[in-house]
Formats: C-alpha cells, structure tokens, sequence
C-alpha cells in the first residue's frame, strides 16, 4: 500500500493532474497513478477518472487525495492528515484545512481545528469565522490577519463591515459605510439613515 500511495505521490508532485481535472486525449502521462483521461465522442477534452474505482481503505489508512486510492463507506481523505476518517471528526487542535474536517461547533483556523472567534486583532485567520466579534479576516491574503474593518474597506456582504455600517452597493464595488444621509449612494434601505432608498437614482431620499 505505501509503494502505491508513493507512486502517487511522485505522479503528483511532477505535474499529473488529479481524479476530476481536465486532461487531453493522447496525453501520456497527463492523469495521475490509476487514472486514464476519458473523453466525449469527437472530443479531445476530458476528464481524468480512475481506471478502477474499489474503496479498499479503512479509517487510519494512508491515503491521498484526488488520486484513485479511495476510503471506504463512511470515510473520507483528509487532506490535512493524508488518512481516512469520518468526516467533521477532528477534535480541537487537530489538524485540518476547512472547517468540514472539524467536529461541529469548531472551525478550522491557520492549520487546526478551533472554536469560532479564537483570534484577537493581529492574530493570524483564513476565515471570518476565526476572529473575535467586531474583527474581520484580510482575506485574500494567505494567511490574513483579524482586524477591525474601517469605512471605506472593500466588503462582500455586510458582515465583512463593522457592526453600524453596511455593505453599501451603491458604490462600485461594494464598500462599507455607515447609513448614508439624504442624497448619499444607496441600493437598499439599510444603506440610508432614513431607510429610504430611491431606486431610480439609487440615492437615499
């Protein structure tokens, strides 16, 4: 077993695409170890698939994902641990890459399972979900930082915004601003003090 996860492992690590990727007919080489790349009719783009899919590996087992090496029933690939394991079954401190790793109730931080709002300002994040209440993530950097959000800040929706501002979609692209006055930018009536937002000029009224 661990001279086929080695094989792919080195298929891997040279460039060979993944269970899923897309790949060109005729390609050698292109898939990884078990894979072949499988193609509509009149087609040279496809998929790569596993030659043969049998789920074979127990809970503890070795294994890597996007390769053909597949769990059994009830199991999944973590990542983080390169072993089978139920999934949402890592425990606080233990090792994982999203928060469906994670037992419910935890999330995953810079590398290991967390409560929700860990983290202080300065402290290191890759989700919202990391930062004490009032703080936000500074995504898209890898990892960000839990800081207070400003006006002004770039903002998806309004919990990317400190608590009294919204996402303002007025602006082009969003940003975060208190509720404006009259004949302030506005698309909905929370963006306004007077939660009135006329939809023609989008400008509160």
């Amino acid at each position: 077993m661990r001279a086929v996860l080695a094989s792919a492992a080195v298929c891997l690590a040279a460039g060979c695409s993944g269970r899923g990727a897309p790949c060109k007919a005729g390609m050698l080489g292109e898939c990884g170890f078990g894979l072949y790349c499988k193609t509509p009719e009149l087609s040279n783009e496809g998929t790569c698939v596993c030659i043969r899919l049998e789920p074979s590996l127990d809970a503890g087992d070795d294994c890597i994902v996007d390769t053909c090496d597949v769990c059994r029933d009830g199991l999944v690939c973590m990542r983080a641990t390169g072993a089978c394991a139920p999934p949402r079954s890592q425990p606080a401190g233990a090792a994982c890459t999203t928060s469906d790793d994670c037992v419910p109730g935890l999330v995953c931080g810079v590398g290991t399972c967390e409560p929700p709002g860990s983290r202080d300002e300065g402290d290191p994040c890759t989700t919202n979900d990391n930062c004490m209440a009032g703080l936000r993530c500074d995504l898209p950097l890898d990892p960000g930082h839990c800081r207070a959000p400003i006006e002004g800040e770039l903002c998806h929706d309004a919990e990317d915004c400190a608590p009294g501002m919204t996402c303002n979609g007025g602006y082009a692209p969003p940003e975060c601003h208190p509720p404006q006055p009259s004949g302030g930018y506005c698309v909905a009536p929370d963006d306004c003090a007077t939660t009135t937002c006329l939809p023609g000029p989008r400008v509160c009224s």
